[in-house]
């Protein structure tokens, strides 16, 4: 797992905006494992409003 830290000192804060997100590929990717397991988990995604539909979505 990468810290905050290091990845501050490899990508300048400045940048993170314009660098692609992978949070909702990555999200989908766990919960098909969570469904592949039938394990229902709860989590949290602050700060995103494009997560609101998939995480709801999959939870039915």
């Amino acid at each position: 797992m990468v810290s905050g830290r290091r990845v501050r000192k490899v990508i300048d804060k400045a940048d993170w905006d314009s660098l692609q997100t992978r949070v909702e590929a990555n999200t989908d990717a766990v919960l098909a494992l969570f469904a592949e397991r039938d394990t229902e988990a709860t989590f949290f995604a602050l700060r995103l409003p494009a997560m609101a539909g998939i995480t709801s979505a999959s939870s039915r």
